[in-house]
């Protein structure tokens, strides 16, 4: 089964009984980041996938069941139902990571960090880009994925980003108008590259057009 990435061919598959990730790299300089880190990661000690087998240009890495924070937001959006140990938890990883790693990803996007519920942890994945400047631009970025999440700044994502914004700065050690600051220039970036899709979408609807006259 095909697992959603912009970048790479990355599958769900079975070996020997057991559910394994196969992502397959497009770069091989993007094979070699996220081989390396992810080494230094379980070096360390971060709640992340294992590395199973490692090939060049390919990784086989353990399967973590469970839902992103994306999945966990929508569902308890529809849900109407907040809850704060799941925002905990997912700041948690993110305090973690800084502390034992001394780094963290630039692209901290929702969909990279997945809750496994028998453990009550969340795992991240996807380490192949970017890391961030500094704390507060990852705790930024993450904070701003989750508010302009469709349907963008709704009043439960206000909350959920209240609580997760409050976890953050005390775990990270972060100034609070910084931390701001930093989720709208996250606020901003997605708004602009929401309005180009759109912009690229309105002109295919022309062209298509104008052929057919």
């Amino acid at each position: 089964m095909r697992l959603k990435s912009k970048r790479n061919d990355v599958r769900l598959e079975e070996k020997e009984g057991k559910k394994v990730v196969v992502k397959a790299f497009r770069q091989q300089e993007d094979w070699c980041r996220e081989y390396e880190r992810y080494q230094e990661l379980q070096k360390a000690g971060v709640r992340i996938p294992k590395v199973l087998l490692a090939e060049p240009g390919c990784l086989v890495l353990s399967y973590i069941e469970g839902q992103t924070a994306l999945e966990q937001l929508e569902q308890q959006e529809e849900q109407g139902i907040f809850l704060p140990h799941i925002w905990q938890a997912l700041a948690s990883w993110v305090a973690d990571c800084s502390e034992r790693s001394g780094f963290l990803m630039k692209d901290m996007n929702p969909g990279n960090f997945i809750y496994h519920e028998e453990t009550a942890c969340f795992y991240g994945i996807d380490f192949e880009g970017e890391t961030a400047e500094d704390t507060a631009q990852a705790a930024g970025m993450l904070l701003g994925f989750l508010e302009m999440a469709d349907p963008a700044n709704t009043l439960f994502k206000q909350k959920v980003c209240s609580y997760l914004r409050e976890n953050l700065c005390v775990m990270l050690k972060l100034v609070p108008e910084i931390l701001d600051q930093r989720t709208e220039e996250t606020r901003v970036m997605i708004r602009h590259r929401r309005k180009k899709r759109m912009q690229l979408a309105e002109n295919e609807v022309f062209s298509c057009c104008a052929d057919r006259m």
